[in-house]
């Protein structure tokens, strides 16, 4: 793999809902409506994948979510990204084990309703992936954090991708 390359994306239909205070599905749009995941600050929502096997595990990945806002206000937003590691032998189902959410930073949303954004997060290799490498199962967090002057309205995620940093 090289830098920039995908690994894994991720669609609403795929999410799973952490006990409390989760994103709901909701679709945008009419006649061919978009799938989203609906996040108000605070809530998060959980995807499952399997980390494929050309992943080189060089230096890390780059998590790119792509979404919109219900409402048209030039505020800011910030996301936060956890891994958890299902490894073979050790990874419990019955306990969550996300490592350190990582963040996005505070960005100020595109001040129109609807219009697409696309913000990334980094972990490195090593602790902030909780030590993920190729061929194993991993859980992702997505939570809508609070920012300094939260945006009004829901985060609207359509899609998440993973790509080889």
């Amino acid at each position: 793999m090289a830098s920039g390359d995908t690994l894994v994306v991720f669609i609403p239909q795929a999410s799973e809902p952490p006990a409390s205070n989760y994103g709901t599905l909701d679709t945008v749009g009419t006649v061919f409506p978009h799938s989203v995941v609906d996040l108000a600050v605070g809530e998060s929502i959980v995807f499952s994948a399997f980390m494929p096997g050309h992943y080189a595990n060089t230096t890390g990945i780059t998590i790119t979510s792509i979404y919109a806002m219900t409402s048209g206000n030039a505020d800011e937003i910030e996301l936060e990204t956890a891994i958890e590691r299902l490894q073979d032998g050790v990874g419990d189902l019955a306990t969550a084990g996300f490592a350190t959410a990582n963040t996005t930073g505070e960005v100020t949303v595109l001040g129109t309703a609807g219009l697409v954004d696309y913000v990334d997060s980094t972990h490195t290799k090593g602790a902030e992936m909780d030590s993920l490498v190729a061929n194993e199962a991993f859980r992702l967090k997505v939570t809508r954090a609070s920012a300094a002057s939260d945006a009004p309205g829901d985060l609207e995620l359509r899609m998440v991708i993973v790509k080889e940093t």
